[in-house]
């Protein structure tokens, strides 16, 4: 029965989750079946974001239940009894630890970053905590506790800084203070760099540090792609565990979107000495590949410091016992210096970080916000969409740089509330309104979005820019990285129109006035996750195109990712 399923896939994951379930199935002896089925299943899982798969899942499956007969026990006694399944520290290619099962490679990856966190947090450094009140001077007294003056703070004394916060809370002008105050209290020259896991993201941060009116010369942020030496597509770097990155502190980004793999090459290339600072919001979208890493870090942080980092820091604040050490390293910013008290769109973003789901609603249709709409999604909407979104932005924004007044977000590929159907009906009706043949591709102006990296390019998935007429060259595609040089449109072979791009690539960016489709059917995408990152993209005005059911639905959903790391920092 099994070799008949292994043969059945259709598209590219079930290839390759039955090109992994055929080559365990020749290599198990004693239980064929049930070990390459799990394998499938866990390799699958992986492919889906998750780091392992638990007993759970695995005997929610009619083949693993029939033969575990539905108990974990049985299962764990069949599965270590196999020839390639093993226990931590066994070079089997299937990991069992703490009822989940693992690909050798994602455990092994676990195992190495749980260890160091463990580590790296650990560290104090007490010859800088004389400096602590230098850090007083920075800021104003606000009545209550500065968070971000806690952040810089702990900078001084710890060599692992997480910092959470939403849009709006201050995270860069936070770094712009730690690269501050630690320049100026160090006794020699410190190399500081400054990565993303975006090139839309490290030009956006470089773009806000560039408005913070910085005393001393801030770096230049890079991908961290750029950062680490990216050997083309091999998946290999020039600076690893035997060649270090030559910097002191490395800054990161938008960590939400680090998948455990860039994790592990970034952790491998740090001097044993290095600071790393992490800027991220725990809310948001996982990252596309596999891991939840930033919101498993952050996962029972409260604010809170032992009692040894909270005399250092000298600051009223809570102090917690019995936490682990990695409590000591993250701090999050509460307070929105971009949305006022009365924001619809922060009290919209709190509702579904909370899953109210009646309080989505009732925000959603209120009269009393007007920078939230809300709409159907009738062929009625998607036209006015497109003339607000697409069409008369398009006509009032004459310059050669990328606007990015208007922005279409939507959470699904597919259907009618798709990127690809959007796209469509926006380059349309964007023509027609020009006068432009439907047949011409090219025309100034013309925004697009990478689909795939290109070593060749040095560009990747994700970069969007626009098209522009050179009299001596044509069109050529300037990328809003102002760190690539223009693109011929003939060399350009992966990309796709972006007057709508997805929510999970329009992570690291922000806009004026967002609309963000969801579905007119229910999906498994649609998560309060997305529907936070897609809220909070919107620095001024947000619509919502979907139904009262799907918005329900989306609220209650969140975003499951197995994986051990979460216990393994927190529960040791």
């Amino acid at each position: 029965m099994i070799e008949s399923i292994l043969t059945s896939g259709s598209d590219e994951q079930n290839i390759t989750e039955n090109e992994f379930g055929k080559y365990l199935y020749q290599m198990e002896r004693r239980n064929p079946e049930l070990v390459s089925w799990v394998g499938r299943l866990c390799l699958r899982d992986w492919l889906n974001g998750h780091i392992c798969i638990s007993f759970d899942e695995l005997l929610k499956d009619p083949v693993v239940a029939e033969k575990a007969t539905g108990d974990s026990a049985i299962l764990q006694e069949l599965l270590l009894n196999s020839d390639i399944v093993g226990i931590p520290g066994d070079l089997s290619p299937l990991i069992v630890e703490d009822q989940n099962l693992y690909l050798h490679r994602y455990w092994s990856y676990e195992q190495e970053l749980a260890e160091w966190l463990s580590r790296k947090s650990e560290k104090t450094r007490s010859e800088l905590s004389e400096y602590i009140k230098h850090v007083n001077t920075k800021f104003e007294e606000q009545g209550t506790v500065n968070w971000q003056k806690v952040a810089v703070k702990l900078s001084l004394i710890k060599d692992l800084v997480i910092i959470s916060g939403g849009p709006g809370t201050g995270k860069t002008y936070t770094v712009s203070k730690i690269i501050e105050v630690l320049a100026e209290t160090s006794s020699e020259d410190l190399s500081i760099a400054l990565a993303a896991p975006t090139g839309k993201a490290a030009q956006r941060l470089n773009d806000s540090l560039a408005d913070q009116n910085n005393t001393i010369e801030i770096p230049e942020a890079v991908t961290l792609h750029k950062l680490l030496g990216a050997r083309g597509d091999s998946g290999t770097f020039r600076f690893n565990s035997g060649n270090k990155l030559p910097h002191d502190i490395l800054i990161v980004d938008e960590a939400s979107m680090l998948d455990i793999t860039m994790w592990i090459f970034m952790i491998r290339a740090l001097k044993d000495d290095a600071k790393l600072v992490l800027l991220g919001d725990k809310n948001q979208l996982a990252s596309v590949e596999a891991g939840s890493i930033l919101g498993d870090i952050c996962f029972e942080s409260e604010n809170s410091f032992s009692n040894a980092i909270q005399k250092s820091l000298n600051e009223d604040i809570s102090v917690s016992s019995g936490k682990p050490a990695i409590n000591d390293c993250i701090v999050h910013l509460t307070k929105s210096y971009r949305f006022d008290e009365n924001s619809g769109i922060q009290k919209l973003a709190d509702a579904i970080n909370s899953g109210d789901e009646e309080k989505v609603l009732e925000l959603l249709k209120s009269d009393d916000h007007p920078e939230i709409r809300y709409l159907e999604g009738n062929a009625e909407d998607m036209n006015t969409l497109i003339e607000e979104f697409v069409v008369n932005p398009f006509l009032s924004h004459d310059s050669d740089v990328h606007s990015h007044s208007h922005q279409i977000l939507c959470a699904l590929r597919k259907g009618p509330f798709g990127v690809e159907h959007i796209n469509d009906l926006a380059e349309k009706q964007l023509k027609r309104k020009l006068g432009i043949p439907s047949s011409q591709v090219w025309f100034s102006r013309r925004p697009i979005i990478v689909s795939r990296n290109n070593s060749v390019l040095k560009i990747r998935n994700g970069e969007t820019g626009i098209a522009l007429e050179e009299k001596e060259t044509g069109f050529q595609i300037f990328l809003d990285n102002a760190q690539t040089p223009p693109i011929s449109v003939s060399r350009l072979q992966n990309f796709e129109p972006a007057y709508a791009i997805t929510v999970h690539k329009s992570q690291g960016s922000e806009y004026e006035n967002v609309a963000v489709l969801l579905s007119n059917v229910q999906n498994r995408v649609l998560t309060k996750e997305l529907l936070y990152t897609s809220v909070t993209r919107a620095r001024q005005n947000i619509l919502v195109i979907s139904s009262d059911n799907i918005i329900k639905t989306t609220v209650r959903e969140n975003i499951k990712r197995n994986s051990g790391l979460r216990s393994k920092i927190w529960q040791g």
